[in-house]
């Protein structure tokens, strides 16, 4: 966890201002120790998605229903691919 790109991005849109929420099934709690913040996973992952204004997936879990998530967010960045079965000509969800 210590070198993952999420802490990363986390930072990044916090900096911007972001209200940022996460989600991972392994990791309840996470803390950034350079910069000093801490969060909890969310509870229930598909409220989430439903009142983000974007959803962001940095790892790709198969624990994840990936077609409910792009149905119920509002746009999708996909970092890993991880919506390329489920969401292939969708205009909301943008993948690198």
């Amino acid at each position: 966890m210590r070198e993952s790109p999420a802490l990363d991005v986390i930072g990044l849109l916090k900096q911007k201002g972001a209200e940022v929420e996460y989600h991972d099934p392994y990791i309840p709690h996470i803390h950034h120790e350079t910069d000093g913040w801490q969060m909890d996973s969310v509870q229930d992952v598909m409220k989430s998605v439903k009142d983000a204004d974007a959803v962001v997936i940095i790892t790709n879990h198969k624990d994840y229903d990936y077609k409910a998530i792009v149905e119920s967010a509002k746009f999708v960045f996909d970092s890993r691919n991880a919506t390329r079965k489920v969401a292939k000509n969708s205009e909301k969800v943008v993948r690198l």
